[in-house]
Parts: structure tokens; sequence; C-alpha cells
């Protein structure tokens, strides 16, 4: 088996997909390609964040969830460390032809992938 198909074969699938025949390329990638990756990498990125509070802010686990969520919500969006690891567990699960088409419209996809990564990390509370 070849890289781009073990990566491929681990993705789960998302039924809740819908596929419109307006959406956009970028849309595609997204549905097709980031959504399954962040899918089968949610518990290793919600560790890794929640790991990344508690180590700025020893008090992180005595918040109360709003506050916990606010926290989680800076750690992932300012810390420019933190964010670049995240989407780098995306990136590494990406075939050589989706990498391709990453680098084409990088700036959107990071942005499309931290937006997604801050709403599943939130969401855990």
């Amino acid at each position: 088996m070849t890289r781009t198909e073990s990566l491929i074969s681990i993705r789960p699938e998302i039924p809740s997909i819908k596929v419109m025949e307006d959406m956009t390329a970028i849309e595609t990638f997204q549905n097709n390609v980031i959504r399954p990756i962040l899918k089968y990498q949610h518990d290793v990125i919600v560790s890794y964040a929640l790991t990344k509070a508690v180590a700025r802010n020893s008090k992180f686990n005595n918040l109360i969830t709003i506050e916990k969520e606010r926290y989680l919500d800076k750690v992932t969006l300012k810390d420019n460390k933190v964010k670049q690891e995240l989407t780098g567990m995306v990136i590494g699960l990406m075939t050589i032809e989706e990498l391709q088409i990453y680098l084409s419209e990088e700036q959107e996809y990071k942005r499309r992938i931290n937006t997604m990564i801050r709403k599943r990390i939130v969401s855990t509370f």
C-alpha cells in the first residue's frame, strides 16, 4: 500500500457533508480533505491544545467553562507556534497532490483550518 492509499484509507467518512454543484474548489477541498483529517486528528488536536493551555495557565482547570473557552481561543488564535503546530497536524496527513493544492491557496486554507480547529477545541466544553 502506498503512502497516498494509506492516508486516504484512514480518513473517516463524514456523511453530513453536502456536495453541491456550486461549491468552489476551496470548499470542495475543505470538505473532502481538511474536514476528514480534522475529524481523524480530533483527539490529538484537543489534547495538544489543552496541554498547552494548562502549561501556560496553571489555574486553567479551575476556570469556569466560558473562561476556558476564551483562554483556549486565545491560545489557538494568538500563539503562532501553537497555530503552526496545529496546522502541521493537518498538513502532515495530506497526500503530495493535496499538499500542492493546499500550497496553491495556502493563506485561505490556513485560515479555514485555524477556524475549524478553534471551533473543535472550544466545542469540547
